[in-house]
C-alpha cells in the first residue's frame, strides 16, 4: 500500500512540475531597456563600437549586447545567435534594415576579420551598430527568450528528484527584475552548463541553480544565486593551473557578479 501510494505522489508530482515550468517571462519595456543596458555595459563598457566586433583570433563577428556570433559562409548557420536575433525581430513584426531581411542575415557580410576592418567606415557598418543600438530592448527580450528556451534542457539534465527546485528557483529570479537580469547576464557569459553539471570546472548556469541550496540561510533568491555563482567562479580557480586565463578573468568575473545583489 506504501508502496503504491508513493508512485501515486511522484506521478502527481511530475505532472504538477510538468506545467509549472510552462510559464511564460514576462518583461516590461523598463525592465527590458534596463537589462539591456546593464548587459551592454558588462559586454562591451556601453560603447557604440562594441555592438560590432570581430575580436583577434576568432571566427566570427560578435553582434549586440548579448555578442551574438555571425559566420562568414559557409560556417554560418541560421542557429547562430544574430541570425537567431533577426529572426525573433521579425516574428514580432520589427523591422530591420532591408540587406538584413529573408535569408540574408544568415551569413556575415564579411568572410574574414580582415574584411571587417577595411569596412569600418562603411555604410552597412554605420546601420549595423544604429540598428543595434536602437534595439537595446529587443535585444534583452530576445535574451530572456534564450533563457526560457534553455529551461528544458536544463532540467533533461539533471535527475528527476532535482528538477522541480531547480524549476522553482528558476522562476522565482525570472519573476524579479533583478534575478531575470542576473540569469541571463550569467548564462550570456558563463553558458548554460548542462552537459556537465556535476563536474568541478564547470560554471554555468545549471550548476549555479543546483548549488542555490547551499546558500546562506534566510538568503533571497538573488543573493543565493549570486553566492551559488561566486562560489561556482572561485571553485574553478582553485582547480585551474597558474597559466590558465582564468587566474586572469577571475577578478572581473566576480565583480560582475557581485553586482546582481545590489541592482
Amino acid at each position: 500500500m506504501k508502496i503504491i501510494l508513493f508512485i501515486l505522489l511522484l506521478l502527481i508530482s511530475t505532472v504538477s512540475f510538468t506545467f509549472s515550468h510552462q510559464r511564460v517571462i514576462a518583461v516590461s519595456d523598463n525592465e527590458a531597456l534596463t537589462i539591456g543596458m546593464k548587459i551592454w555595459f558588462n559586454e562591451s563598457g556601453g560603447k557604440l563600437t562594441g555592438l560590432v566586433m570581430w575580436n583577434q583570433g576568432e571566427k566570427c563577428a560578435s553582434l549586440g549586447i548579448g555578442h551574438f556570433t555571425w559566420y562568414p559562409y559557409p560556417l554560418g548557420s541560421a542557429n547562430d545567435g544574430f541570425p537567431q536575433f533577426v529572426k525573433y525581430l521579425r516574428q514580432q513584426g520589427i523591422a530591420v534594415p532591408n540587406w538584413l531581411r529573408a535569408d540574408a542575415a544568415r551569413y556575415a557580410i564579411w568572410s574574414n576579420r580582415e574584411e571587417f576592418i577595411a569596412a569600418e567606415a562603411s555604410r552597412q557598418m554605420y546601420e549595423l551598430r544604429i540598428f543595434l543600438q536602437e534595439s537595446i530592448a529587443m535585444q534583452a527580450r530576445f535574451m530572456a527568450h534564450q533563457l526560457e528556451t534553455v529551461l528544458p534542457k536544463l532540467l533533461a539534465n539533471i535527475p528527476p528528484h532535482e528538477r522541480p527546485y531547480v524549476c522553482t528557483q528558476f522562476y522565482k529570479l525570472a519573476h524579479t527584475e533583478a534575478g531575470l537580469y542576473a540569469m541571463m547576464d550569467y548564462l550570456n557569459f558563463r553558458g548554460n552548463g548542462a552537459s556537465n553539471s556535476y563536474g568541478t570546472n564547470n560554471t554555468g548556469l545549471l550548476r549555479v541553480l543546483q548549488d542555490m541550496r547551499y546558500a546562506p540561510p534566510m538568503a533571497t533568491p538573488v543573493q543565493a544565486f549570486t553566492w551559488s555563482a561566486k562560489n561556482a567562479l572561485t571553485r574553478r580557480l582553485a582547480h585551474a593551473s597558474e597559466d590558465s586565463q582564468d587566474t586572469h578573468w577571475i577578478v572581473g568575473w566576480l565583480k560582475r557578479v557581485d553586482r546582481y545583489e545590489k541592482q
